[in-house]
């Protein structure tokens, strides 16, 4: 089931020709109006952007960098959150690494403890021999805890993943998603953790499946400046021929919140 939002504009007429009042076209993207539309006095976008880089030179000639950037905007009805990262690596002449990912994703609150959500990612892995999986799910959510320093939140709903490999092979399925975010942060909030995970078995009858945890540990440096630490571990049950299903990340980067 691929889950598509509703993208429509609207020309609105305001008086009649005889007065020559204005032609007043409305928005083209209704998603974006209502953003807008939310109290301009509540809570604004925060968010962060990461970086993280190595080079050796000499007997070695390694080159490493890393880049990411998160926004999330907490209304008392509707939650956005974007996300991108990037990681390259070269060895020499060959590169070792080339990822890139991104995802999107938007809850509305039911009441104070449910919402529902609908979201959507993109990957990509060249050490994988993934060209492009993408993934689009909607469901619900249930707020498990909400005050103190732990938060956590669990999902349920569909998903569609597609996913297709440079030598060719492409697996598409139907999936019930199950997922999870959990996040503790200290009483002067300057450590932060945050773990998220998602089960996505196919429900095709086959063997495919995709399955993901990523865990953060986020420290202040200053008022504005963090260092954080990174893990992210996906599991494809059908990779490309010959590629293992495991795939660890391990990240150090410096990042910035606004």
């Amino acid at each position: 089931m691929i889950l598509t939002p509703i993208i429509s504009s609207v020309l609105l007429i305001a008086g009649s020709t005889a007065t020559s009042e204005p032609l007043v076209l409305a928005p083209a993207f209704p998603l974006l109006e209502l953003i807008a539309l939310e109290d301009a006095d509540g809570p604004k976008w925060e968010g962060s952007v990461t970086l993280g880089s190595s080079m050796s030179a000499g007997n070695s000639e390694v080159t490493t960098v890393t880049g990411g950037a998160e926004a999330t905007r907490t209304g008392e009805v509707n939650k956005w959150t974007f996300g991108l990262t990037t990681v390259y690596a070269k060895d020499a002449d060959e590169v070792t690494q080339r990822r890139n990912e991104g995802a999107a994703k938007y809850d509305h609150n039911l009441n104070e403890s449910t919402y529902v959500y609908t979201s959507i990612g993109a990957m990509s892995d060249g050490q994988a021999d993934l060209d492009l999986r993408t993934d689009f799910s909607a469901g619900g959510g249930y707020k498990v805890w909400t005050g103190g320093p732990w938060t956590l939140d669990t999902e349920l709903g569909l998903a569609h993943l597609s996913e297709d490999f440079g030598s060719g092979q492409q697996n598409q399925y139907v999936a019930l998603r199950g997922g999870y975010g959990l996040k503790w942060q200290s009483e002067n909030e300057d450590k932060k953790f945050a773990q998220t995970g998602s089960l996505n078995p196919s429900l095709d009858g086959g063997s495919d499946g995709y399955y993901r945890l990523d865990s953060s540990l986020k420290m202040n440096l200053s008022d504005s400046m963090f260092t954080k630490l990174q893990w992210v571990y996906d599991h494809t049950a059908n990779p490309a021929a010959g590629k293992d299903k495991n795939d660890h990340l391990l990240l150090v980067t410096l990042g910035w919140s606004f």
